[in-house]
């Protein structure tokens, strides 16, 4: 299975024509990518409609839409043109709330999921919690033969939310996109990504936006002995095709056994815990 990464940019989209402008410009771009290779899913990033800014976020009243809404239809007729599913990030308004949205779109431009983002990142260069309301509900949906799951950014680093997802839906793989600055939670996001993708046995896609203090998105497979086996991107604005493979799942698995030698029971696990005495 083929899926086309779009590390793209969206430097300066804070205002109603500047997105129409972007969507267009990456609408465009993505055609091109799409004239000599046939993939099976375009992924964009983390509300890959704006800039991620405080500048942006003040315009969501006329930057955010519903499901049914302009920015779905555009995404919708590129799909329906290219007979390909997209999954893009946007901000989405229901009942006066905007969410963080990751938005999938069927080859015959019908919404197939939409995911809002569950934590609601408020630190370092991440000013969410006053913009956004975080959602309530988890988003799967399955392409040929691959279970994948949603996750958005911040996300990730909640190791029981990840694990509980991966087991209760057999998910295959994750598409993580994200919005990751150079601050100071960056260093740390490559060693989430392969953490997650190993001890889940997953494929795991974090795609960020490009441009200087962003880009370098990191794809993991579901095992690696080799570093080079980890693909991460530079800055730059980038299409890079990542492929997965149900046989290296299955490999993976059956190697090393970490999903059959899970216990169940560490919760009720005991054991004798001793507090040292100061003299």
């Amino acid at each position: 299975m083929k899926i086309l990464a779009c590390q793209i940019s969206a430097d300066g989209v804070i205002t109603r024509r500047d997105m129409e402008a972007h969507q267009d410009r990456v609408a465009q771009v993505i055609r091109s990518a799409c004239e000599t290779q046939t993939v099976d899913l375009i992924f964009l990033p983390e509300l890959s409609a704006i800039e991620y800014s405080v500048r942006a976020f003040e315009n969501l009243a006329t930057l955010s839409s519903p499901t049914d809404g302009w920015a779905c239809v555009a995404m919708a007729e590129l799909a329906s043109e290219l007979s390909t599913p997209i999954c893009f990030g946007m901000p989405r308004v229901e009942n006066d709330k905007y969410h963080i949205s990751q938005i999938v779109i069927g080859p015959d431009g019908k919404l197939v999921t939409d995911y809002d983002k569950l934590h609601i990142a408020q630190f370092g260069d991440a000013y969410e919690k006053q913009y956004f309301s975080p959602g309530n509900s988890v988003s799967v949906f399955g392409l040929n033969d691959f279970r994948f799951g949603l996750v958005i950014c911040y996300d990730m680093r909640f190791g029981d939310y990840i694990s509980t997802l991966v087991r209760n839906h057999q998910l295959d793989a994750m598409l993580h996109p994200v919005a990751f600055s150079t601050d100071g939670s960056f260093a740390s996001w490559r060693s989430f990504v392969c953490t997650r993708a190993l001890e889940n046995q997953i494929y795991w896609l974090s795609l960020n936006r490009a441009g200087l203090g962003w880009g370098q998105s990191v794809f993991c497979p579901p095992w690696f002995e080799d570093e080079s086996e980890v693909v991460q991107l530079g800055e730059n604005e980038s299409l890079r095709v990542i492929e997965l493979d149900k046989a290296k799942l299955h490999s993976a698995v059956e190697k090393y056994p970490i999903k059959k030698d899970r216990r169940s029971d560490y919760v009720e696990l005991s054991g004798d815990f001793m507090t040292s005495k100061s003299s």
